[in-house]
């Protein structure tokens, strides 16, 4: 009997959680405070450590995909600083399910004023460059010190990285095509690795 008791009590819970993960945003319940601050944390601890799973488990529980971490930094920030593109990916689709302005959410800044885009460009994370820029970050994002993210590549020498922000740069201005700016890119290339 004792059993059946445990077992119906534990039951209840489990219903109480999926109840709550598999409600509509609008129906869930507020988490308290401390807890909301435990699950953000741990959603900006899951994303710097490239663990997709967690960010989508944690996300479905209450995470807030606008949680704001140390130094300012969101979510997106974390992930590109971190070179996580698939991260990166999912903030960005999680962004536009959930009806966020996605060009606001992508040139977000921290307490230096840097955006994702400054942060991937200086680690030279240029696939991730390349999907900010077509997702609508701002090539000419200045941070406090009045410095876009190409001059965060020079500055880090990512010459690969450089490459691309340049020939963005050039098709952006109508000054290359999309198609010659695929051959600027692999002659830039060449001529930096050697």
């Amino acid at each position: 009997m004792a059993q059946i008791l445990k077992e119906s009590k534990i039951h209840k819970v489990l219903l109480r959680v999926k109840n709550l993960v598999h409600k509509p945003e609008s129906e869930k319940r507020k988490l308290r405070p401390e807890m909301q601050k435990q699950i953000n944390g741990d959603f900006l601890e899951a994303i710097r450590n490239n663990r997709l799973d967690e960010c989508k488990r944690l996300l479905k529980a209450g995470a807030d995909i606008e949680s704001i971490g140390w130094a300012g930094q969101t979510a997106l920030i974390s992930a590109a600083q971190s070179g996580h593109i698939q991260i990166c990916a999912f903030l960005l689709a999680e962004c536009a399910k959930s009806g966020k302005d996605a060009k606001k959410f992508i040139n977000e800044t921290d307490l230096l004023k840097m955006t994702a885009l400054h942060w991937a460009a200086g680690g030279g994370h240029t696939q991730i460059c390349e999907f900010l820029l077509e997702h609508g970050a701002s090539i000419d994002a200045r941070d406090k010190n009045g410095e876009t993210p190409l001059m965060w590549t020079i500055s880090f020498g990512k010459t690969k990285t450089t490459g691309k922000f340049l020939g963005a740069y050039l098709v952006r201005d109508k000054l290359l095509g999309k198609e010659e700016a695929g051959a600027f890119f692999s002659s830039f290339d060449a001529c930096t690795a050697q």
